[in-house]
Protein backbone atom coordinates (compact mmCIF):
# COMPACT_ATOMS: atom_id res chain seq x y z
CA UNK A 1 0.00 0.00 0.00
CA UNK A 2 2.59 2.32 0.99
CA UNK A 3 5.02 1.27 -2.00
CA UNK A 4 2.07 2.10 -4.14
CA UNK A 5 1.43 5.60 -2.86
CA UNK A 6 5.09 6.12 -3.68
CA UNK A 7 5.01 5.14 -7.02
CA UNK A 8 1.58 7.36 -7.40
CA UNK A 9 3.15 10.26 -6.17
CA UNK A 10 6.29 10.05 -8.87
CA UNK A 11 3.69 9.70 -11.43
CA UNK A 12 1.40 12.79 -9.61
CA UNK A 13 4.79 14.94 -9.72
CA UNK A 14 5.43 13.72 -13.24
CA UNK A 15 2.29 15.47 -14.56
CA UNK A 16 3.22 18.59 -12.37
CA UNK A 17 6.37 19.33 -13.38
CA UNK A 18 4.76 18.86 -17.00
CA UNK A 19 2.32 21.27 -16.43
CA UNK A 20 4.48 23.83 -15.44
CA UNK A 21 6.30 23.85 -18.08
CA UNK A 22 9.74 23.87 -16.08
CA UNK A 23 11.84 23.01 -19.67
CA UNK A 24 13.02 20.48 -21.85
CA UNK A 25 16.79 20.27 -19.43
CA UNK A 26 14.55 20.38 -15.80
CA UNK A 27 11.84 18.00 -17.31
CA UNK A 28 14.49 15.81 -18.89
CA UNK A 29 16.56 15.30 -15.07
CA UNK A 30 13.69 15.15 -13.20
CA UNK A 31 12.05 12.12 -15.58
CA UNK A 32 14.82 10.15 -15.62
CA UNK A 33 15.14 10.26 -11.51
CA UNK A 34 11.47 9.64 -11.50
CA UNK A 35 11.68 6.66 -13.78
CA UNK A 36 15.52 4.93 -11.56
CA UNK A 37 12.93 5.05 -8.67
CA UNK A 38 9.88 3.77 -9.79
CA UNK A 39 12.02 0.97 -11.32
CA UNK A 40 14.10 0.88 -7.51
CA UNK A 41 11.69 1.24 -5.17
CA UNK A 42 9.28 -1.98 -5.49
CA UNK A 43 12.80 -4.24 -5.61
CA UNK A 44 14.41 -2.43 -2.30
CA UNK A 45 10.68 -2.55 -0.63
CA UNK A 46 10.41 -6.16 -1.44
CA UNK A 47 13.85 -6.98 -0.84
CA UNK A 48 14.81 -5.09 2.11
CA UNK A 49 11.73 -4.15 4.00
CA UNK A 50 13.07 -2.93 7.27
CA UNK A 51 16.19 -1.37 6.73
CA UNK A 52 16.85 1.65 7.03
CA UNK A 53 18.22 2.90 3.26
CA UNK A 54 14.60 1.51 2.12
CA UNK A 55 12.79 4.17 4.40
CA UNK A 56 15.65 6.45 3.17
CA UNK A 57 15.08 5.94 -0.72
CA UNK A 58 11.42 6.02 -0.02
CA UNK A 59 11.56 9.52 1.83
CA UNK A 60 13.41 10.65 -1.49
CA UNK A 61 10.48 9.45 -3.14
CA UNK A 62 8.01 10.84 -1.07
CA UNK A 63 9.17 14.20 -0.34
CA UNK A 64 12.80 15.57 -0.60
CA UNK A 65 12.24 15.45 -4.99
CA UNK A 66 8.99 17.44 -4.65
CA UNK A 67 11.09 19.74 -1.96
CA UNK A 68 13.74 20.20 -4.24
CA UNK A 69 11.73 21.25 -7.38
CA UNK A 70 9.25 23.16 -5.02
CA UNK A 71 11.25 26.25 -4.65
CA UNK A 72 12.13 26.70 -8.50
CA UNK A 73 8.02 25.64 -9.38
CA UNK A 74 7.19 28.52 -7.35
CA UNK A 75 9.21 31.03 -8.87
CA UNK A 76 8.09 33.58 -11.94
CA UNK A 77 8.45 31.72 -15.45
CA UNK A 78 10.88 34.58 -15.95
CA UNK A 79 13.28 34.16 -12.81
CA UNK A 80 13.38 30.46 -13.43
CA UNK A 81 16.44 30.94 -15.74
CA UNK A 82 18.96 32.13 -12.86
CA UNK A 83 17.83 29.36 -10.42
CA UNK A 84 18.25 26.75 -13.05
CA UNK A 85 21.73 26.02 -12.76
CA UNK A 86 21.33 25.45 -8.94
CA UNK A 87 18.45 23.56 -9.44
CA UNK A 88 20.38 20.61 -11.66
CA UNK A 89 23.12 20.36 -9.80
CA UNK A 90 20.76 19.35 -7.18
CA UNK A 91 19.21 17.28 -8.89
CA UNK A 92 22.95 15.73 -10.00
CA UNK A 93 23.22 14.69 -6.65
CA UNK A 94 19.98 13.15 -6.16
CA UNK A 95 19.95 10.92 -9.51
CA UNK A 96 23.64 9.83 -8.26
CA UNK A 97 22.90 8.64 -4.96
CA UNK A 98 19.48 6.44 -6.10
CA UNK A 99 21.95 5.00 -8.92
CA UNK A 100 24.64 4.34 -6.18
CA UNK A 101 21.73 2.80 -4.04
CA UNK A 102 20.76 1.07 -7.03
CA UNK A 103 24.19 -0.36 -7.74
CA UNK A 104 24.20 -1.65 -3.58
CA UNK A 105 20.98 -3.32 -4.06
CA UNK A 106 21.82 -4.94 -7.10
CA UNK A 107 25.21 -5.94 -6.00
CA UNK A 108 23.54 -7.36 -2.32
CA UNK A 109 26.63 -4.93 -0.83
CA UNK A 110 24.81 -5.21 2.90
CA UNK A 111 27.97 -3.62 4.50
CA UNK A 112 28.14 -0.71 1.89
CA UNK A 113 24.56 -0.46 2.41
CA UNK A 114 24.08 0.19 6.44
CA UNK A 115 26.80 2.84 5.57
CA UNK A 116 24.83 4.65 2.57
CA UNK A 117 21.64 4.80 4.61
CA UNK A 118 23.07 6.74 7.35
CA UNK A 119 24.92 9.34 5.13
CA UNK A 120 21.63 9.64 2.59
CA UNK A 121 19.55 10.33 6.02
CA UNK A 122 22.16 13.25 6.84
CA UNK A 123 22.27 14.71 3.45
CA UNK A 124 18.51 14.59 2.13
CA UNK A 125 15.96 13.49 4.31
CA UNK A 126 16.94 15.74 7.47
CA UNK A 127 17.72 18.70 5.26
CA UNK A 128 14.42 18.49 3.54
Amino acid sequence: KELAALLDGLVTLNIQIREEGLGSEVLTRVEAIIDKLRGLLPEINQRYPAHELTWTLNQMAKEYLQKALRPYMALARSDRDDRRPELLKSLDGVEAEVDNVAELVRGDKMGDFKAKAAFLRARFVQDA
